[in-house]
């Protein structure tokens, strides 16, 4: 019942534990600078400094993802992300009673989907954190433990 609550919550802990040990240094104060010329001044510095921290580990995560990637040759290919989206075509189909939907008219849906860029990013990033996901899943030495659902929220 609470397996993606779970997963979220292991990628989070892969997240942290990862950020720590990478023990990345950034150039903080010409970041800081940047982000603050690039927001065209709307932003003040204190206010940038406030939200720094988000970005820069944000920033740090991207490096390690990055080239976990890359070394471990994960890769997304546009066919995964067509079945992936075709398949979510289909759920939506059967929702409104269209189990029986035609196999061109679902990719023709799928298409669309995946022709807008915004869409499209949202699958590939989805795909991938997926893939990432289960190779860590498959990497990591884990130990399952089951825990009451008040334990588990209690972490958030």
């Amino acid at each position: 019942m609470f397996s993606v609550d779970s997963d979220r919550r292991f990628m989070d802990d892969v997240k942290k534990t990862l950020l720590e040990k990478a023990n990345i240094h950034l150039p903080d104060a010409f970041l800081k600078k940047y982000l603050h010329a690039v927001n065209e001044r709307k932003a003040t510095m204190e206010q940038v400094s406030e939200e720094y921290s988000r970005y820069s580990d944000h920033l740090k995560w991207q490096l390690i993802e990055n080239k976990v990637l890359k070394e471990n040759k994960i890769v997304v290919s546009a066919e995964e992300a067509l079945e992936h989206v075709k398949n979510m075509v289909r759920d939506q189909f059967a929702k409104y009673g269209q189990s029986d939907a035609e196999d061109d008219q679902i990719k023709s849906a799928a298409e669309k989907v995946l022709a807008n860029e915004e869409e499209s990013k949202k699958v590939y990033d989805k795909l991938y954190t997926n893939k990432m996901m289960n190779f860590f899943k498959e990497t990591f030495t884990l130990t399952n433990k089951e825990v009451s659902q008040e334990e588990f929220f209690k972490h958030e």
